[in-house]
């Protein structure tokens, strides 16, 4: 990945939450992100680290996440914290630490969260908005795209799906066989299940690393 790759991928996140939060824009220069997906990870870097640089905001760093998840909670109350990205794991762990209700209502200043690394479940989304009040969506990438390549929306948000390309994003699904033809747009989902909707997903953007060493 190059410079501009990395930066260019937290300027596309930095768009995607204001351009839909009026109320973070507002907080550009004043807010606060909770750090506790590792920095040793691209989704670290990237969607947590360097977003947070973007957005001008405290870096509330979490070296050794607590054993009592509820915790993270309390910390991101007492530093008024405006985002966190994180992964399914950390989000269900919060969930079913006993703790985390009394927080509930409490956390007025939290108002995004950005899931990645695996599937989100709905049920584990669905609480952990009910504590916070924040709301959280899934995003899709990988390494090699720095890594963010599709979030879902804010508002009417779709489970299970990855939403759409970020900025200057461009998205297309081909034929397995010879990279080229175009797949066919699934009809309804229960066509998921039809190997004539699988493909390969091709991707172009200023976000996605230009070779391999």
């Amino acid at each position: 990945l190059t410079h501009f790759n990395m930066s260019s991928n937290a300027e596309q996140a930095r768009e995607w939450i204001e351009n839909q939060l009026p109320e973070v824009k507002e907080l550009h220069g004043r807010g606060g992100v909770g750090l506790v997906v590792p920095f040793a990870h691209v989704f670290g870097i990237s969607t947590g680290m360097s977003l947070g640089i973007s957005l001008g905001y405290k870096l509330i760093m979490f070296p050794q996440p607590p054993e009592k998840k509820s915790k993270i909670l309390e910390v991101l109350m007492k530093e008024e914290a405006t985002y966190i990205p994180g992964v399914p794991t950390l989000w269900n762990l919060i969930n079913q630490d006993p703790d985390s209700a009394k927080y509930q209502g409490k956390l007025t200043t939290l108002k995004a969260c950005v899931s990645g690394g695996a599937s989100l479940p709905e049920e584990v989304k669905r609480r952990f908005e009910e504590i916070t009040g924040a709301l959280i969506i899934e995003g899709y990438g990988l390494s090699e795209t720095s890594p963010n390549l599709c979030c879902g929306p804010f508002h009417n948000y779709k489970v299970n799906t990855v939403g759409f390309p970020l900025s200057d994003t461009y998205v297309k699904l081909v034929d397995i066989n010879d990279g080229k033809t175009p797949i066919p747009q699934c009809p309804d989902d229960k066509s998921t299940s039809n190997p004539e909707y699988f493909g390969e997903i091709c991707a172009y953007g200023p976000q996605i690393t230009p070779g391999y060493l």
